[in-house]
């Protein structure tokens, strides 16, 4: 199985195409990467959006395992991964300014 590179995310992390049903987070270009993945995942949970079945943490990577309502898959993917990205730019930004606060 061949992962399948997506846009870039805002970060410095890619989300990639992990088979039909998961994409995977590539935090490996990004400082403290285990920080984030682990307050990515604590967000997504809290979230807990329609599209989620599962979060596996790696140490600098996530997998999101999708949940399917209907046979739209492609939107689906689409929406997790919109979602995902406004959540990685949020949270880039709160650390940009607690650094500017000190």
């Amino acid at each position: 199985m061949q992962l399948k590179r997506s846009r870039k995310a805002a970060s410095k992390a890619d989300i990639l195409d992990l088979g039909d049903s998961a994409v995977l987070l590539d935090f490996r270009g990004y400082p403290e990467p285990l920080s984030k993945i682990h307050q990515l995942a604590d967000l997504l949970f809290s979230l807990s959006p329609a599209w989620l079945l599962d979060l596996i943490p790696g140490i600098d990577s996530l997998l999101v395992a999708l949940k399917f309502l209907d046979s739209n898959y492609r939107d689906t993917r689409l929406t997790a991964k919109a979602e995902i990205e406004v959540l990685l730019k949020k949270l880039l930004s709160e650390k940009s300014e607690k650094l500017r606060m000190r």
